[in-house]
């Protein structure tokens, strides 16, 4: 394997830690606090990083987004979910499905076994009677 291989493992390999992370509700209620935090921090005087105008509108518009990425994941893993059980179900209707089939073959062999033998007794009867 090339570096450039396991370096794109690996950034599969975060990717999916950081969204399996990011897709859940813990990460959405542990963002919520954060936010409570730093509009909490800023009305307290602790911080001063945003202006007063533009402060409420950053944070809403931070919120927004962290969140709705979130349940943007979290629908996404749902809809895999879904999609695994069905082709859970599918596979075991195709399964039963194939395990008819193999049956009726065999039966369609055995009628076809018996019809070549009567057959065969037919044309040695008449054989026999001419």
């Amino acid at each position: 394997m090339t570096f450039k291989e396991k370096a794109e493992l690996l950034g599969v390999k975060l990717a999916d830690r950081v969204s399996g992370f990011v897709g859940t509700w813990t990460f959405v209620f542990l963002y919520t606090a954060s936010m409570v935090i730093w509009i909490a921090l800023h009305l307290l005087g602790v911080i001063n990083i945003d202006s007063s105008e533009f402060m409420k509108w950053n944070l809403w518009l931070s919120y927004f987004a962290g969140t709705q990425a979130s349940l943007v994941l979290m629908s996404s893993s749902r809809q895999s979910h879904q999609d695994r059980k069905q082709q859970k179900e599918a596979f075991e209707i195709d399964r039963v499905t194939l395990d008819k089939i193999h049956q009726l073959s065999a039966h369609i062999e055995l009628i076809e076994d018996v019809l070549e033998q009567f057959v065969e007794e037919q044309k040695e009867d008449e054989n026999k009677s001419s």
